[in-house]
């Protein structure tokens, strides 16, 4: 069981993201595009899902929808460096980051709002922004 689906075509952004998690002591499962992620979802528990809005294959709205229409308990972040916002329209997500993904901020959005990873993660700290740019 993974804490955390991070769903994105770039390499770099992934294993950051990856890496910067671990740290924190969060369980993390990757994928480079959204029908893999799509499959994973469907066979797997994730408490959060971690989404790329410009993935080509497919747009945010599709994506969300077809997540939450598998898991709808399942908490959606969507993450882009040059989304607008009428592109995130009827997108069904829990929150926005905005790229470069800044670790602290992101931790604490999933600890704020999920109990058991407030437990999970006592003792874990970050002192540094990671952050890739595209």
């Amino acid at each position: 069981m993974a804490d955390v689906l991070i769903i994105d075509s770039d390499y770099p952004s992934r294993l950051t993201v990856k890496i910067a998690l671990k740290n924190q002591g969060f369980i993390t499962d990757l994928s480079d595009n959204a029908e893999e992620a799509l499959e994973k979802i469907r066979i797997n528990h994730y408490n959060w899902i971690l989404c790329d809005l410009k993935m080509g294959e497919i747009d945010p709205v599709e994506i969300s929808s077809k997540i939450k229409e598998m898991k709808p308990n399942i908490k959606i972040i969507l993450t882009s460096n040059f989304m607008t916002i009428d592109e995130m329209k009827g997108a069904e997500f829990d929150t926005f980051i905005e790229k470069p993904i800044n670790i602290v901020e992101l931790t604490k959005i999933i600890r704020s709002q999920d109990k058991g990873f407030k437990d999970k993660a006592k003792g874990f700290q970050i002192d540094l922004d990671i952050s890739v740019n595209q």
